[in-house]
């Protein structure tokens, strides 16, 4: 019987290469690919972590990589390992991180491991979810601990519920991926004449007539509030919406007659009829029982606040009336709901120039005179109103499509002077809504990248971007979305906005 040495003399001489030395493995070969053993892959890390992995027979030196982006592009560490471990020192719970391993040896490259994910050791702000959020000395609290968050609008998820719930947890995973814990969703959807459902029959109508309310529909909200419950994620919800879009004030002023409904605030203010309708909404919804959860939406601490609709304007009126109108809702709302925070849901333009602005700061004024009858000032004066609302469309301000130093110095004037005025009323104050227009250009990147610099910079309460995606549903909606994992290659645009919520989230009192 032939040694092992002799069998591979033989092999060598008969030009077969069916046996291989140590170290000479098919670099194809998954036997040659290292096999990661700790942290685990989705484990919690602490600032001094050990990494470990199984080695390859006849290898020494193994290639280690530490990043930013699941695809390496943003490497904190790339050293070479003379062993099976590596230890990092530098974690900071800023962010999350990606690492991976390869073997090392004369034939150079080899394939790389799988690349395992690994976050930062904080536990979610709100776990679970089992206290309201409150206004305390100017800041959102939750159980006495101050709560900072950057969220996502999701105004379509109830709608989506109905047609394909797996679109509505898709969406979940990467808001949960994203670490988000806020997201903004309507509470409503409003007859069959204005928006999207007078032509789509999977539109999932809630309110199909005046006082008529689909039990279907709202099961569907029902799961859908339960479901961001269960992943420790709060709501904010608008009763109404100012545009056509899911029948809004049109729909109502449809319904009471009006010659001219869309977006016709006059008339929708001035109706009786559509004002007893848009308060017995309210009433309904504030009193209904979550069909999964079995509590009812007054007493749902999933539930951060109700907004009293979406972008409302009263173009060329007074902004008193509008300013009246939002304090007579808001004590209806807290004379039902004495558990929620209320705000207004508005962009937060203000008439006449307000010196309480940095209007230097703005190469065009239009936002701080824009005749369209509401104030940001009176408004979040409102004693009934709990935080300050704004929204930020650059390119719809006046402000260009280019990112320049004009953009970039209204941007940082706008989130400040929004933050300084609500805290001037003892308030915090969020962004709702803030995207840029432009699909691929570099002007979005950098736009974002210093909206998150400058919030981070001045401890911005809130905000949410318009909007955060999971695939191709709602990802060419607009083109400020970012779209993740699929959709649109937006890997760095979505790295980027994760970890500006670690960031925020993790900031001091």
């Amino acid at each position: 019987m032939l040694s092992l040495a002799a069998l591979v003399l033989v092999f060598a001489l008969m030009g077969c290469d069916s046996v291989n030395q140590p170290g000479q493995e098919d670099e194809n070969s998954s036997s040659y690919i290292p096999e990661l053993i700790s942290p685990e892959n989705g484990a919690k890390f602490t600032q001094s972590t050990l990494f470990k992995w199984k080695g390859i027979r006849g290898v020494d030196t193994y290639r280690f990589q530490l990043g930013i982006t699941n695809d390496f592009e943003e490497i904190i560490r790339d050293t070479l390992v003379n062993g099976r471990t590596f230890l990092e020192n530098e974690l900071t719970e800023a962010s999350q991180y990606h690492w991976r391993v390869k073997a090392v040896n004369q034939n150079s490259n080899r394939q790389w491991s799988a690349s395992w994910v690994i976050y930062p050791p904080t536990d979610p702000i709100i776990d679970p979810i089992d206290d309201f959020v409150r206004v305390e000395n100017g800041k959102f609290t939750v159980g006495g601990e101050v709560l900072r968050f950057v969220g996502t609008n999701a105004y379509y998820l109830p709608n989506y519920e109905k047609i394909n719930s797996g679109i509505v947890d898709n969406a979940f995973d990467s808001f949960e991926e994203a670490g988000i814990n806020v997201i903004r969703m309507w509470a409503f959807y409003d007859g069959y004449d204005c928006g999207y459902s007078q032509n789509d029959p999977n539109e999932n109508v809630i309110q199909t007539s005046p006082g008529v309310y689909s039990e279907s529909a709202l099961q569907d909200l029902d799961r859908v509030i339960a479901k961001g419950k269960e992943r420790n994620i709060r709501f904010i919800l608008p009763f109404i919406n100012y545009w056509d879009e899911l029948g809004g004030i049109c729909q109502y002023n449809t319904w009471a007659g009006a010659e001219n409904p869309g977006r016709n605030m006059d008339f929708f203010l001035n109706n009786e009829q559509t004002q007893q309708w848009y308060r017995d909404y309210i009433e309904m919804l504030l009193n209904r029982v979550n069909t999964v959860t079995g509590i009812a939406y007054k007493d749902e601490p999933a539930i951060m606040a109700w907004q009293i609709i979406n972008e409302g304007r009263n173009r060329q009126k007074q902004p008193e009336i509008i300013r009246d109108w939002y304090q007579e809702i808001a004590q209806f709302i807290k004379s039902i709901d004495s558990n929620h925070l209320v705000s207004t849901g508005e962009e937060g333009f203000d008439e006449g120039t307000p010196s309480q602005y940095s209007v230097g700061e703005y190469s065009n004024t239009y936002v701080l005179r824009a005749q369209e009858g509401t104030s940001y000032i009176m408004n979040t004066a409102i004693p009934e109103i709990d935080f300050g609302s704004a929204h930020w469309y650059p390119q719809d301000f006046g402000f260009g499509g280019t990112w320049n130093d004009n953009m970039k110095r209204a941007q940082e004037a706008w989130l400040t002077d929004h933050k300084n005025i609500a805290n001037s009323f003892g308030k915090p104050f969020v962004l709702g809504e803030w995207g840029h227009h432009n699909w691929t250009d570099s002007s979005k990147k950098t736009m974002y990248n210093n909206l998150y610099q400058h919030a981070e910079s001045i401890a911005l309460d809130g905000s949410m971007i318009w909007q955060l995606t999971a695939d191709g549903t709602k990802c060419w909606e607009f083109a400020g979305n970012i779209c993740y994992p699929g959709g649109r290659n937006d890997a760095e645009l979505f790295n980027n906005f994760r970890n500006h919520v670690q960031a925020i989230r993790s900031m001091e009192n």
